[in-house]
C-alpha cells in the first residue's frame, strides 16, 4: 500500500495530474497554483501600525498595534486584482517593524493607457496602506512604492495564468 503524499502543493498535483487525461488542463493550472501557493506562504513579517495622526503608540502605556505583512499583501492583492490587471509580485520591505519600500510588479492587458493603470495602481495601493496601516509618515510614496508593469497579454482570460 502506497503512503500518500504528506505536502498538500503535492497531493493536489498528483491530483491534477491523473485527471490530466480526462481533461488536459495541468499545463494551464500549473503556474497559477505555484502562484498562489508563493502569496500563501510568503514568509511574515509583524509591520507597525499607526492612529490616524501617524504615530505609533496608542495610548500613554506605549502600546502598539502590528499587522503582520501577509495581510497587508493579501489586501494588496485583492484591491489590486481586476479584470485588467493583476499584480505578479508584491515585496515589502519591513526593517525594524517599519514598511520602508513596497514593490509591485503588475501584469496588464493590452489597449490600457498604461500611464494610467500605473497611476491608479499607486493611488490603490496608498489607499490599502493607509486603510491597513494607518498614516506611514516614513514611506515617500514617490520614492518608496515603486511601481513596475512587467508584462501584458491580450486579454483577460490569460491574467494569472503567468
Amino acid at each position: 500500500m502506497a503512503l500518500e503524499p504528506s505536502d498538500p502543493l503535492e497531493r493536489a498535483a498528483r491530483a491534477l495530474r491523473q485527471e490530466e487525461a480526462q481533461e488536459p488542463r495541468w499545463l494551464e493550472l500549473s503556474e497559477s497554483i505555484m502562484t498562489r501557493v508563493r502569496g500563501i506562504s510568503w514568509p511574515a513579517a509583524r509591520v507597525l501600525a499607526t492612529d490616524a495622526e501617524g504615530r505609533p503608540d496608542r495610548d500613554g502605556l506605549g502600546s502598539r498595534t502590528y499587522v503582520s505583512s501577509r495581510v497587508v499583501r493579501d489586501a494588496l492583492r485583492r484591491a489590486l486584482t481586476t479584470g485588467q490587471v493583476e499584480p505578479k509580485d508584491i515585496d515589502l520591505r519591513v526593517v525594524d517593524d517599519h514598511l520602508e519600500r513596497l514593490d509591485l510588479q503588475l501584469v496588464a492587458t493590452y489597449a490600457q493607457d498604461l500611464q494610467e493603470v500605473g497611476s491608479w495602481a499607486r493611488s490603490e495601493t496608498l489607499r490599502v496602506l493607509d486603510e491597513q496601516l494607518g498614516p506611514l509618515p516614513d514611506l515617500d510614496p514617490d520614492t518608496d512604492v515603486s511601481i513596475t508593469i512587467t508584462d501584458l497579454h491580450d486579454d483577460d482570460a490569460r491574467l494569472g495564468a503567468d
